[in-house]
Order: C-alpha cells, then sequence, then structure tokens
C-alpha cells in the first residue's frame, strides 16, 4: 500500500500560494510603476502644451496691446476693434492672467503718454473694474490679489479705496494695502499724515523696516507724525528718529518727555537717550526727578526687552533716581 506523507503535501501548497502571493504583488507594483510613468508624461505633455499655448497667447496680447498705445486719441474705431478681440480671450482666466501680466510689463516699460495709455486699455478692458470689487470681497485672498494687481499698475485713482483696507481685520491685507499705498505715493509716510486710528505692531514693523528707504527730503514727514494725536503714530515716529538719527526732531521730543500717554514718555526718553545722552542729560535727568518710580522702573524693563545695552550714564541716572524715590517710601528698599 502507497504511503502519502501529509506534511510534504502541505509545505508545497503553502510554498506555491507563497509564490502565487509575490508574483500578484509584483505584478501589481509594475501596472503601478506603468501608470506613474504614464501620468508623469502626459502630465509634461500637458504642460508643454500649455505653455506653447500660454507663449503664443502672450505674444498675440502683446502685439494687440503694442498696436493700441501706438494708435493715435482719434483712432478710436481702430482702439474699439482690438478691445473687441482681446475681449474674446477673456473668458478663460488663465488668458486673463496673462493679458494682466502682459499690461504690467507695459506699464513699468513706459512712461508719461504711454504709460497713460497701457492704464486706459486696463481700464477700458473692464481689469480694473474687476481688481476694485475684488477688494469688496470676503475672502482675504481676493484682497490680496488685487491689492497686488493695483501696487504692480501704480493707479493714483484707487488711493482712497485701498486706504480703507489699512484697517481691515487680516493682517496680510492690511499690510499689503500699506506696501500699496507707499508704491502709490512713492512715499512711506505720506499716507500716515490723516491717518487717525491706531496701529498694528505688525504695521509699525512693517513701517520701520520701509524707513531705510527713505530720501532725506522725506524725514519731514516724520517729524509730522511726532504732533500727531494718535499716540501709536507717535510712538512710531520716535523710533524712526531714533533709527534715522533725527537730531533736528530733539525739541518736539523733548516736549513729549511730558507727555500725558506713559508709553510716549518712555520711547521720548529713549529716543532722545539714543541721539545724544551727554549733551540732553538735563532733560533727562529732569524726566528722572519727576517721575514716579514705577514709570522709570518700566523704562529700565522696555530698554532690557529691546536687547538695548542702556549707555552706563543713563543706566546709572535711572537706577540713582529709583532708589532715591524708593528709599523715601522704604528706607529699607534696594533695588
Amino acid at each position: 500500500m502507497l504511503n502519502i506523507n501529509s506534511e510534504n503535501i502541505s509545505q508545497d501548497m503553502q510554498q506555491e500560494e507563497f509564490v502565487r502571493l509575490i508574483l500578484q504583488t509584483s505584478l501589481v507594483f509594475i501596472l503601478l510603476a506603468i501608470l506613474l510613468i504614464a501620468f508623469m508624461y502626459f502630465h509634461n505633455l500637458r504642460k508643454k502644451v500649455q505653455v506653447k499655448v500660454e507663449k503664443r497667447i502672450s505674444k498675440i496680447f502683446e502685439d494687440l496691446l503694442i498696436r493700441y498705445i501706438n494708435l493715435d486719441e482719434k483712432e478710436v474705431d481702430a482702439k474699439h476693434q482690438i478691445t473687441l478681440k482681446i475681449n474674446r480671450f477673456l473668458w478663460n482666466e488663465d488668458y486673463k492672467r496673462i493679458l494682466k501680466q502682459n499690461i504690467s510689463v507695459l506699464n513699468k516699460l513706459f512712461q508719461g503718454d504711454m504709460k497713460d495709455k497701457v492704464e486706459h486699455v486696463y481700464k477700458s478692458l473692464g481689469l480694473y473694474h474687476e481688481t476694485l470689487e475684488n477688494l469688496n470681497s470676503r475672502a482675504w485672498s481676493k484682497k490680496v490679489a488685487a491689492l497686488n494687481e493695483l501696487r504692480e499698475m501704480n493707479i493714483d485713482s484707487s488711493r482712497d479705496i485701498i486706504k480703507k483696507l489699512v484697517l481691515d481685520s487680516s493682517h496680510r491685507v492690511s499690510i499689503i494695502a500699506m506696501q500699496t499705498l507707499m508704491n502709490i505715493d512713492n512715499n512711506p509716510f505720506k499716507f500716515l499724515q490723516d491717518h487717525k486710528e491706531p496701529l498694528s505692531k505688525a504695521q509699525m514693523i512693517f513701517i520701520t523696516k520701509k524707513a531705510s528707504t527713505m530720501k532725506s527730503s522725506e524725514h519731514n514727514d516724520i517729524l509730522d507724525l511726532l504732533n500727531n494725536q494718535e499716540p501709536t503714530l507717535i510712538i512710531l515716529a520716535l523710533h524712526m528718529c531714533e533709527i534715522l538719527n533725527l537730531k533736528q526732531g530733539i525739541r518736539q521730543i523733548q516736549e513729549l518727555l511730558n507727555h500725558d500717554n506713559q508709553d510716549i514718555k518712555i520711547q521720548a526718553f529713549i529716543t532722545l537717550a539714543s541721539l545724544n545722552a551727554s549733551e540732553y542729560m538735563d532733560s533727562l535727568n529732569h524726566f528722572c526727578k519727576n517721575n514716579n518710580p514705577e514709570i522709570l522702573v518700566l523704562l529700565r524693563k522696555v530698554y532690557n526687552s529691546r536687547y538695548v545695552r542702556i549707555p552706563l550714564k543713563i543706566n546709572e541716572l535711572i537706577v540713582n533716581s529709583i532708589q532715591l524715590k524708593m528709599k523715601e517710601k522704604s528706607p529699607l528698599f534696594q533695588l
């Protein structure tokens, strides 16, 4: 009688099952690899086609725009025909984006009458109106895109609308609105002259960074801010005087040492000390004598929080004044 080893049969079956599983897995990976290669190939092919199409569309727009701006004012019909041709492409958002890019390039390239013509075609195609509508959108991304576009176009007539967005709840929108105004005004501080709302810390930091690009002829705008009624604008101006070493504002800064606002007084002290501590020591000494110790302690904290080394004379003046005033209250006090 033939004996069959059941253990060998089960082992063979397990091996066959294992081999079958490996082959199936390998086949799946091979199919996935083929699909991935095919996807990448067609994706790159589509990109190449898209780039070619965009180049062709860009060339069409460029030719039409150049023809438009070279026409005389009397050639109204010719201008109308060109705008009609351009409008046929504007159903496509990608084509519209390409058109805006071409207009932006021409706007930077030309000056005077030619620049005015570029602006005119931008408005006559309805692009300017559409951008202004996006400024009123609830989506901050649309507002940012519209502001960036207006910054590129640098259109003066949009200034008042953009100025409202300086107070937008979104920090991104408010900062870009400020940047756009600075570009339009060609002056970092002009838009602040009639600004009556408090500035956020982010806005103050942004404006402070812009101060390094200022021309010396624009420094008077900073000094004018020292007379503003809004505390954050005065503090901003004091920071600017400190950074730019504006000694012509010394008299105004000295007057701010007596301001009712505590933060303004402290910043005025720091600014005056940084401009020339030894020359204006009498004013600083008078400040220390006439203010309570709490103000002086806060003054030291502000200095320390800015990681600025306090000049030795100033530090001694503040410390001695605090000790003297506190000893009057408590003889055992020691700072």
